[in-house]
């Protein structure tokens, strides 16, 4: 049996053609939709050189942290003075306000901004990792910008390395296509 380079026997590759095929049928489907979205493709900015990518990565990574949350010592989560927060997979859900959505949606619905909706969003990821974690979870706060440690610096901790998604760019970073590309490549799977 033939497969594709991940291992998948090549008669289960067509089960992806219908899938294709609606994405293709949407021009006539969602005329609307489809233009929307050639004019996106087509107004894309170009992208950012290796020295404007590795300057907007360095600034990302300098900004301030707000509040760092370890379990046991490890960093499980930190929020950033910038509205931002990490959090590992499994604590993903961390900045819900139960019942009412993101921590950060619903402070600025409040009509909260800077360390008051940072205090806001901080307080509801405490008390949610509370829950899951117990005494197990320290929480560092710091209230001095200026002598918080850096985003780069904790997810360094985070993560054991510098964080993969910093260094390599996206898988689609790269792909530009334009409206005849797009309709080969479906007319291909047809």
């Amino acid at each position: 049996m033939t497969t594709i380079q991940s291992g998948i026997p090549l008669a289960e590759a067509r089960e992806i053609k219908p899938q294709l095929h609606r994405l293709h049928d949407l021009k006539e489907i969602d005329p609307e939709r489809w233009e929307m979205m050639q004019r996106a493709l087509q107004t894309r900015p170009e992208e950012l050189s290796a020295t404007e990518r590795a300057a907007q990565i360095a600034k990302q990574r300098a900004v301030p942290v707000h509040t760092v949350y370890r379990v046991n010592g490890e960093v499980v989560a930190l929020h950033q003075t910038n509205g931002w927060s990490t959090t590992k997979n499994a604590d993903s859900s961390a900045r819900i306000v139960p019942g009412q959505g993101d921590a950060d949606k619903v402070g600025r619905e409040l009509g909260l901004t800077g360390d008051a909706l940072n205090d806001f969003v901080a307080t509801h990821m405490t008390a949610n990792l509370k829950k899951k974690y117990g005494a197990a979870l320290t929480v560092e706060t710091y209230s001095n910008a200026a002598t918080a440690p850096s985003v780069g610096e904790v997810q360094d901790e985070m993560f054991g390395i510098t964080s993969h998604r910093d260094t390599v760019p996206g898988r689609m970073s790269r792909v530009a296509m334009d409206t005849e590309s797009w309709a080969a490549l479906l007319d291909r799977y047809r």
